[in-house]
């Protein structure tokens, strides 16, 4: 059996931007569809088809924002991911930027020992 994702929009879902790219961003995390209590909240057309379509930043800031058990449990809408306090300021700031710009992603440097 196949299913079918939603179709790409032309936008950031997230910060409304029009970027030349944009990613899918599983509602319910891959990473997480085996796991028991997934599955008993969620069906698998569920699991599978819960998707947002979001520019690389936005998406980045997502899976910054909260661990993958989390998201699929406390933030698999839209909705919800706006309510983070991080998400909602972020967004605040990504939309004063143009639409192809990308911030620059700052790596934690590993501790000398």
């Amino acid at each position: 059996m196949s299913y079918r994702k939603r179709e790409k929009t032309e936008y950031c879902e997230l910060c409304r931007r029009k970027t030349p790219e944009l990613t899918v961003h599983h509602l319910i995390p891959r990473s997480q569809h085996k796991r028991k209590a997934i599955k008993k909240r969620f069906d698998k057309v569920q699991r599978l088809t819960q998707i947002l379509w979001v520019c690389r930043p936005c998406h980045s800031m997502i899976h910054r924002a909260a661990s993958e058990y989390d998201l699929a449990l406390h933030y698999h809408d839209l909705e919800s991911i706006r309510q983070l306090p991080i998400i909602n300021e972020y967004i605040g700031w990504i939309r004063t930027r143009p639409d192809d710009y990308m911030p620059r992603v700052r790596r934690h440097r590993k501790a000398k020992h």
